[in-house]
């Protein structure tokens, strides 16, 4: 029978690699691996050296590499962050499965990282296809709760056209646009970009 996934980003490792007692572990390893990255290490290396030196499994060293940064990318992401009330009327583009998938994994109860950078990232991973899964919807009511109170103007989902279901998911979006769900006051569109840049609107 095959394998269908029901929920996004749970791992039945996870209660015991990223138990409390491992955090000061993987905080220490964090540290490390910014240095490194900080002094033009090369990332394979550093991330093999450092997950070698704390006897890391692979998930802990997956966290470690979304967790890590140099002090230069640190800073000049935190000098592009934008604070949420300037959304206010202003247009929000957005990467939209990778805000989809965090969300979607948040409410799964899966593992959620607070980077260097002051990123939330998640563990999940997308190979060529998305499934949806019991949260999908749950995640899509938030974020578009969450910008309808954030006031945000024109909101464009940016989705990878080559990977598969993104015009199921592009469709549903749109759906929801024109208030089939009673949620008309969201102001949706989605964008496919595929391989050669080309652009479809939903």
């Amino acid at each position: 029978m095959p394998f269908r996934q029901q929920h996004r980003g749970r791992h039945p490792e996870d209660t015991e690699l990223f138990a409390p007692g491992r955090v000061p572990v993987l905080q220490g390893a964090a540290r490390d691996l910014s240095w490194l990255y900080t002094r033009g290490y090369a990332a394979n290396s550093a991330l093999k050296l450092v997950g070698d030196r704390y006897q890391l499994a692979a998930r802990e060293r997956m966290a470690l590499q979304r967790a890590a940064c140099s002090e230069g990318s640190r800073v000049d992401r935190a000098a592009h962050r934008v604070a949420l009330e300037s959304l206010s009327g202003a247009g929000v583009a957005l990467d939209g499965y990778n805000l989809l998938i965090t969300v979607e994994s948040m409410l799964s109860g899966g593992v959620l990282i607070r980077a260097r950078d002051g990123c939330l990232r998640d563990l999940a991973s997308l190979h060529g296809s998305y499934r949806r899964v019991e949260e999908t919807e749950p995640a899509l009511m938030l974020i578009g709760e969450t910008l309808a109170r954030l006031k945000a103007g024109h909101v464009r989902w940016y989705l990878d056209a080559p990977v598969s279901n993104s015009g199921r998911l592009a469709r549903c979006c749109a759906a929801w646009r024109r208030g089939r769900r009673g949620h008309g006051k969201w102001k949706w569109r989605t964008v496919l970009i595929a391989c050669c840049g080309r652009r479809r609107k939903s």
